[in-house]
């Protein structure tokens, strides 16, 4: 029991908390309709099922959700993937979290996964 309780402790702590930026591009701040057009992404273009049909590049997965100049998407490492429902709650972490146009959501080991919100041309 001694030895379980420990291995436990030990293996979450090497996991990573998952940490939130508001990071992105220049044109955040200025772009119109663009939160208007993050919430129609996130909630209609977004395939939102518990499959996971999202991933980093090198994945072999659909690596986004995109509508006008909003794109929700997953990076890092290859073997970073979401499901649908799992982007769309980060989407709402990411807002919860003060971020109201742009964002990130870093999570897996090492924070080296992402799910972000952010403007593309």
């Amino acid at each position: 029991m001694r030895f379980t309780i420990f291995t436990t402790t030990l293996l979450a702590g090497l996991a990573s908390a998952d940490r939130f930026d508001c990071a992105g591009s220049g044109m955040c701040g200025s772009a119109i309709n663009f939160v208007w057009d993050c919430d129609i992404a996130v909630s209609a273009v977004l395939i939102r099922n518990n499959d996971y049909n999202y991933g980093a590049a090198g994945s072999g997965k659909h690596d986004s959700a995109q509508r006008g100049r909003c794109k929700i998407f997953i990076a890092g490492p290859q073997d970073c993937i979401r499901t649908g429902n799992q982007m769309w709650n980060n989407y709402q972490e990411i807002r919860r979290h003060g971020c109201a146009r742009c964002g990130s959501k870093h999570w897996g080991m090492d924070n080296t996964c992402r799910t972000t919100v952010n403007y593309v041309s």
